[in-house]
């Protein structure tokens, strides 16, 4: 089971503000980052690179976080996927926990919730790492 510690979080946002405020937050946690631009970009790291979760912005050019997600879970399910939006409707809140989406948060997104968030999301994808390996 990884800690958190050397957990690898990637942040799929075209706003490279809100990327690097993604950043700080999750630095200071302790956690790596590593960044795309849009969707497209963001699966090819996934495709090359060890994730352990992926925040996404719902809405981003040539791929966007639905489709994304999509793609994560049907590649690398074990990747845990927390959408973000600024302009988030309860029916694609719904849509993204249905398509496998671990959470759904509101731009701009607050310290205290991206962290508490990402340490969830990160413990449920340790557990269930864990229980595949007992398996």
């Amino acid at each position: 089971m990884s800690s958190s510690e050397d957990s690898t979080i990637l942040i799929a946002d075209d706003e490279p503000e809100i990327r690097d405020a993604l950043a700080r937050i999750l630095t200071r946690q302790g956690l790596q980052t590593l960044f795309a631009a849009d969707g497209r970009e963001a699966l090819d790291i996934i495709q090359t690179r060890s994730v352990d979760e992926l925040l996404a912005d719902l809405r981003m050019p040539r791929m966007d976080g639905l489709e994304l997600l999509k793609a994560t879970k049907a590649n690398r399910p074990d990747i845990e996927v927390v959408i973000l939006t600024g302009y988030g409707s309860v029916e694609e809140a719904v849509d993204a926990i249905k398509t496998g989406a671990y959470d759904f948060i509101s731009k701009p997104p607050r310290k205290a919730l991206i962290e508490q968030v990402v340490a969830r999301a990160l413990e449920r994808r340790g557990l269930s790492m864990e229980n595949q390996r007992l398996k």
